[in-house]
């Protein structure tokens, strides 16, 4: 019987790993989510823009003694006009493709009490939806690992 014991508590340090990891997934997407609430509520003002620049920039990079990985994405270049004043912004959403082709016309929402504020709707901001699945799922795979192991020991 010692040995499920040990197998019981290794299964239970499994599924609090996933309830941890599950946490911080979820947690991150929130953040996310609530940015984006943030920056629709105060961007509200579309504007014309065109993309003037596709930059591929590296990332991060892992510098081991064995390799030098780096990733790298794209990030399109706004430029837009407000008020008289011409902006020329980088996005903050990088891909692995680019989405967008050096010229094209696109619509940009700004805050039009700081202009530098914007965010483009063509950009793909997914990543809170990503974070908060993965979040739920890990949570959900450590409470059904929980109820199983509830479950045999009765």
């Amino acid at each position: 019987m010692q040995i499920h014991t040990e197998n019981t508590w290794i299964v239970l340090l499994i599924a609090a790993s996933f309830e941890f990891l599950g946490i911080i997934f979820f947690l991150v997407g929130l953040a996310l989510y609530f940015s984006n609430k943030k920056i629709s509520r105060t961007c509200t003002q579309k504007v014309s823009g065109t993309v003037a620049d596709v930059l591929h920039e590296a990332v991060s990079s892992d510098t081991s003694s064995f390799s030098d990985i780096r990733t790298y994405s794209y990030f399109p270049v706004y430029e837009y006009s407000f008020s008289g004043k011409t902006f020329r912004k980088r996005s903050f959403i990088g891909t692995a493709k680019p989405e967008v082709q050096k010229g094209d016309i696109v619509v940009i929402i700004v805050n039009p009490d700081n202009p530098n504020d914007f965010y483009c709707p063509a950009e793909k901001r997914m990543f809170q939806n990503l974070f908060l699945g993965i979040g739920i799922g890990l949570l959900l795979l450590a409470a059904a690992v929980a109820a199983i192991l509830f479950c045999i020991s009765e």
